[in-house]
């Protein structure tokens, strides 16, 4: 990885959507919360120079913020076009937006997947992908692996593929990344398996290619009969068997964050995109034959990462933390003032500056590496009780020699115990199976149950909105109660396996650290994707690693040992 320099039911069930309008605001004292909107603006997307680059800026474009009932959004992660529409992926759910709206800046949007509702006898999780089959149908994919498609004109949306627990080697399938094929079929990517599977049924899947390169991929799209992949290091494979890839574009020089993928035919001919988080630019490629057509660069003073974008109409349009990047926006009477040299801002999360507020932190297992795989960090699959993982996992094969339970954990920077464990009752094998069952039935895990699935656990505080959280320990000091400060480097606590299975049934599941980082009330995942979110770990633990240890080795997980962790 780069680092960023430091300064159950029926297969055709349905549901009707949320009827829920959630407005965005361009002018908070508008009179009108729903205006009227004036016809749709002719295409206009200006063409990129003779450096074959367009630079998109306040002064020919349109910045939206966008609001779900009045209050800010806090990430939108995911975008595309079909028809008329625009859908958005915001705080975890997929929103439907009339392009015009967005256009004359004064959208509105409504739900088509919200977080919490029952679809088919499932509960949406927070939504991690999207993407529109050419006759307009909408597939989207979330945290738990479900699959859904709207249809735009019933205005409902349907259960497509349930993802469920199992004995199988299907359990441990960790989907990151969504397109669809040409034909409409739902292609979800699993890099554990290396693989692209496509549903078949409600709880069937088959896989639609594979290869090694696929276990690092990030993203997938689509064009004729060829997938493209974005992988970790930021090149590009071209699926040209259904067990084959050959390398089809390198990855891009210097430090880069590229997130996602995908196909646009604006320009002509199919052009193959991809979104650069960091430099906030958007890269073509002919499809036919890899030469660069295009780059978008958006230039805006303190904009978050560019997460996703997508072409309709004539326009670009981009989606950065809370915000909607329209270009070019509609057209003044005199013409707009040439942009300036794009100077792309540091990132932040949440609000925060991350890696202000992180910076010197310490790794929690002295002499140990980051997990190499996306299933064991916040926003990966856990199926054993429906949901979704909310911390990063450090097991045996990422740590020093020794790494067992008993295994000291320090603090990685100074801060007050907000939280600790105290009067710990070990959960035995009836409880555990009971609290699955429960999850498995609701479609979700209940607060209480992830409460206490944590096991023991120590919550510290480090001051500016930022704290830290340490699950499944198997001991914690005395010295380490509510209150009390504890410098860098001090032990709080000990690897085990309290409140997983590994407790339930002695033997049955590795120790393993569990570890959660919060800003404000988000913990650093949620509603990212899988390899943003690595991203950002990355750029936190890994100048200690790289000083303690070198730089990282991969290592491969053993699926057997994660079952029913984290």
């Amino acid at each position: 990885m780069q680092r960023f320099p430091t300064q159950n039911a029926p297969e055709a069930v349905q549901t009707e959507v949320a009827e829920t309008e959630v407005a965005v605001e361009a002018d908070a004292d508008a009179a009108e919360p729903t205006p009227t909107l004036p016809d749709p603006l002719p295409p206009a997307l200006v063409e990129p120079d003779a450096s074959g680059r367009a630079v998109a800026c306040a002064a020919n474009s349109l910045r939206l913020p966008l609001s779900i009932d009045g209050q800010p959004v806090t990430v939108a992660s995911h975008i595309t076009s079909s028809g008329d529409s625009l859908y958005i992926v915001a705080d975890g759910g997929l929103y439907r937006m009339a392009r015009r709206a967005a256009d004359a800046g004064v959208p509105q949007w409504q739900a088509v997947l919200a977080p919490g509702q029952d679809v088919a006898g499932r509960t949406v999780q927070e939504i991690s992908g999207v993407d529109a089959t050419r006759s307009g149908v909408i597939v989207a994919l979330d945290k738990a692996g479900h699959i859904y498609r709207y249809d735009p004109g019933m205005d409902a949306a349907t259960l497509s593929y349930r993802a469920e627990p199992s004995d199988d080697s299907e359990a441990n399938n960790q989907f990151v990344a969504l397109t669809t094929d040409f034909g409409g079929r739902a292609a979800v990517l699993d890099p554990l398996y290396g693989a692209l599977w496509a549903p078949t049924g409600l709880q069937a899947l088959e896989t639609t290619a594979s290869a090694l390169s696929l276990s690092e991929a990030i993203d997938v799209a689509s064009s004729g009969s060829l997938f493209y992949a974005l992988l970790r290091d930021g090149s590009l494979t071209a699926q040209t068997t259904a067990y084959g890839a050959a390398e089809w574009a390198p990855p891009p020089e210097g430090d880069a964050l590229l997130l996602s993928v995908f196909v646009s035919p604006h320009l002509g001919p199919d052009a193959v995109f991809v979104v650069d988080a960091l430099n906030r630019t958007v890269s073509g490629r002919r499809a036919e034959d890899g030469e660069p057509v295009a780059q978008y660069a958006l230039d805006f003073e303190g904009m978050g990462l560019l997460r996703d974008a997508t072409f309709g109409g004539g326009r670009l349009y981009g989606v950065a933390d809370g915000e909607l990047f329209v270009f070019p926006g509609p057209a003044g009477d005199t013409p707009p003032e040439p942009c300036p040299e794009p100077d792309p801002p540091p990132p932040t999360l949440y609000g925060v500056d991350v890696l202000a507020a992180t910076k010197g932190w310490a790794y929690p297992i002295e002499g140990g590496n980051l997990p190499d795989w996306a299933g064991l960090y916040p926003g990966a699959i856990r199926l054993y009780r429906m949901g979704v993982h909310r911390g990063m996992d450090v097991y045996h094969w990422d740590a020093p020699d020794g790494f067992d339970n008993g295994y000291p954990v320090i603090a990685p920077a100074g801060g007050t115990v907000e939280r600790v464990t105290l009067g710990y009752e070990e959960i035995t094998r009836r409880e555990f199976d009971r609290l699955t069952t429960e999850a498995v039935t609701a479609g979700y895990t209940p607060a209480d149950s992830l409460e206490r699935f944590a096991g023991r656990q120590v919550w510290l505080d480090h001051g500016g909105g930022v704290r830290s959280a340490y699950l499944h320990l198997e001991n914690i000091p005395r010295g380490i109660v509510t209150g009390a400060f504890v410098e860098p480097g001090t032990v709080i606590g000990t690897v085990g396996v309290s409140g997983t299975e590994g407790e339930a049934r002695p033997g049955s599941a590795a120790a393993h650290l569990h570890a959660e980082i919060w800003l404000g009330e988000h913990y650093i995942g949620e509603y990212l994707s899988l390899p943003e979110t690595m991203w950002w770990f990355e750029q936190i633990f890994g100048p200690a690693i790289d000083a303690a240890n070198g730089e990282d080795e991969d290592a491969t997980p053993d699926p057997e040992e994660l079952d029913a962790t984290g």
